[in-house]
């Protein structure tokens, strides 16, 4: 089983990382952190690896989430939120040391959470937003 921090976000609980997995829809593995923009508030991560499952971005206020299984390979980003300055170069940081470790991730998206993220499994560490960023293409 798998153990780790919680991610804690300002409106929602925290979950461990064997608790996101359990409640994902789609899950993509092998992934490595292939960019990282900062914009506003946001940190846009573009990640590629595979197989697994994964989302078509879409308009969630008119439109189901579309997901694609089995996908061999995934190219994507996830847009995720964080408005503390301190938080933000925090996980900027950490992402920045899992693409230069070369660290191969989990990405995840939970409809029924309303979460989308990346997992390190190895360390448990997890970063995770709303769907609403990610799967809308707001940034």
């Amino acid at each position: 089983m798998m153990t780790g921090r919680a991610v804690h976000l300002p409106t929602q609980p925290g979950w461990t990382a064997a608790e996101l997995l359990e409640a994902s829809d789609g899950i993509v593995l092998d992934v490595i952190v292939t960019d990282i923009v900062t914009v506003d508030d946001d940190l846009l991560v573009a990640f590629a690896g595979g197989p697994g499952a994964w989302y078509r971005p879409c308009d969630v206020t008119t439109d189901p989430i579309t997901l694609v299984r089995p996908v061999s390979w995934v190219e994507a980003s996830i847009a995720l939120q964080v408005p503390s300055p301190f938080l933000r170069r925090q996980a900027l940081e950490t992402v920045a040391r899992w693409r230069a470790g070369g660290a191969e991730l989990q990405a995840f998206v939970s409809v029924r959470l309303g979460l989308v993220g990346l997992l390190n499994p190895a360390t448990g560490e997890i970063f995770a937003s709303p769907l609403e960023s990610s799967v809308s293409g707001r940034v």
